[in-house]
């Protein structure tokens, strides 16, 4: 099987970085995944940014991922 590069817009992934900071998100939702997951939360936010990018209107954002106060 070959290896094939998957490329991601930016844009998203800062959009899911940010959301991340100001909600703490994926601290809370996975706080126990650790061990040799480390990679864990940064492929379900790449999973999370494909979802978007080829599902998810722009407009329909907050339907998809409301504020959470923290």
């Amino acid at each position: 099987m070959t290896r094939q590069n998957v490329t991601f817009s930016i844009g998203s992934i800062a959009l899911i970085d940010k959301a991340d900071v100001q909600t703490g998100f994926f601290k809370r939702v996975f706080e126990g995944v650790g061990g040799r997951a480390r990679d864990f939360i940064p492929a379900v936010k790449l999973l999370m940014v494909n979802k978007l990018e080829e599902s998810v209107a722009i407009h329909r954002l907050l339907d998809f991922m409301p504020m959470v106060p923290v």
